[in-house]
């Protein structure tokens, strides 16, 4: 049986889990929010001294920083996970982290629908660019963008495997 500083330590975790959940989730819904309002100002003609399509080039930019910023509450909320199964392995919690570290269990649609946001926002932009511009820069820029983007996944998806592996049998 756990002894009372364990689990005010658990409660503790588990609270500043929940709140990296929120966290996640606010970011999630501003990585949005911003997304939106770069296209619908780079997509028209505004009346302005310089060119509004240039916020077109900054959509996927931004998106990819929040991502960064929605990877690092991802890792934090995995890693605390990993934690109660190393070193808290009776409390029901790791239980739970344990059955979800099983090969199968985990949501990997909410994990595969960061990188599909983030590359159909652009190629929406690049084609959004193309059609306002024809301009060549913009294929190394498509280029550019998308091999930074595949490769923070592809290294978040790694330390995340090897975080679900900790503590399993």
């Amino acid at each position: 049986m756990a002894n009372e500083e364990e689990v005010r330590f658990l409660a503790s975790l588990t609270n500043e889990k929940l709140k990296s959940q929120e966290q996640r989730a606010s970011l999630i819904s501003r990585k949005l929010g911003w997304v939106t309002g770069l296209f619908a100002l780079g997509a028209i003609k505004l009346p302005l001294e310089i060119e509004s399509q240039v916020l077109l080039y900054l959509a996927p930019i931004v998106a990819l920083v929040f991502d960064l910023y929605i990877l690092g509450e991802n890792f934090g909320i995995k890693r605390m996970g990993a934690y109660v199964k190393e070193f808290h392995q009776n409390c029901p919690e790791a239980q739970w982290e344990r059955w979800l570290g099983l090969p199968g269990r985990r949501d990997r649609f909410s994990w595969y629908a960061l990188p599909l946001s983030t590359m159909v926002i652009t190629l929406g932009s690049a084609l959004l660019l193309y059609t306002h511009t024809n301009n060549c820069v913009l294929g190394s820029w498509l280029a550019i963008v998308s091999a930074v983007g595949f490769g923070i996944y592809f290294h978040a998806d790694k330390v995340l495997k090897e975080l679900d592996k900790v503590g399993q049998p």
